[in-house]
């Protein structure tokens, strides 16, 4: 149960902190704060949509979407030297544990 709070009860906070993150960088590049919110919750909706459509795993559609050479995969690059997908996985642990300790 305390692996579901976590994930279930803090993911959409760390959900959001990248929804921010999203949305500041779009600032830094010149976009204004109200057109880069629509921009990104935007692009939320539209791959969780077709998340729910197509069936696939996130995994398949985001080697879907990254092209050779191109822009996503060096974003990603980044990310991947930066551990992204370890951190999320970290706190969600995290959490996890301090929902085990609350429960005591």
């Amino acid at each position: 149960m305390d692996a579901v709070t976590a994930l279930g009860g803090s993911g959409p906070a760390f959900f959001l902190l990248f929804l921010e993150a999203m949305i500041d960088a779009g600032v830094k590049m010149g976009i204004t704060r109200e057109k880069s919110k629509t921009i990104s919750t935007q692009v939320i909706k539209g791959t969780l949509k077709m998340l729910e459509e197509e069936k696939i795993h996130p995994t398949v559609m985001r080697e879907m979407v990254t092209s050779p050479a191109g822009t996503t995969i060096a974003g990603l690059a980044v990310l991947e030297e930066k551990a992204f997908r370890g951190n999320i996985i970290k706190a969600i642990e995290k959490s996890m544990k301090r929902a085990r300790e609350l429960s005591l």
